[in-house]
């Protein structure tokens, strides 16, 4: 039957989504070393070295809530999609993730090329982070 090739075991889909909460759960934290050097190359070539200090605890957390809310709305189905065409690996996703900051980049309009970089910055982080959480979670 061509409905049961998509269908999995019970085995297979508990591992699945065993290993797809792991990576939400822990994917998205990957965010914070990127802001680090985002904030740190901004702070070396930008021309207004205004005090990046006090503004680094903020720009991690909102960077932590971002990275969840988009990993959980983009990134999981994403993930779905990729899983279920057998086409899921770190490729793949930075696409996604090229194509998503992108997007966002260009509808948005939020100002200059940098927003652009940090968004990608970000967004390659929290997948290659995924990526690799997903596929050293072991059954």
């Amino acid at each position: 039957m061509v409905f049961n090739k998509w269908l999995y075991s019970i085995g297979d889909l508990r591992l699945i989504l065993k290993k797809l909460g792991w990576s939400l759960a822990l994917g998205p934290m990957f965010v914070v070393p990127a802001v680090i050097v985002a904030l740190f190359l901004d702070y070396i070539f930008s021309s207004n070295n205004s005090d990046y200090l006090s503004l680094v605890g903020f720009y991690i957390f909102a960077s932590l809530i971002g990275a969840y809310v988009f990993a959980l709305i983009i990134g999981l189905p994403a993930a779905l999609i990729l899983i279920k065409l057998k086409k899921l690996n770190l490729l793949s996703l930075s696409i996604v993730a090229i194509g998503f900051s992108t997007m966002y980049g260009l509808y948005y309009d939020q100002g200059p090329f940098e927003f652009w970089l940090f968004l990608l910055l970000c967004s390659l982080a929290v997948s290659t982070g995924c990526y690799y959480v997903y596929k050293n979670v072991r059954g």
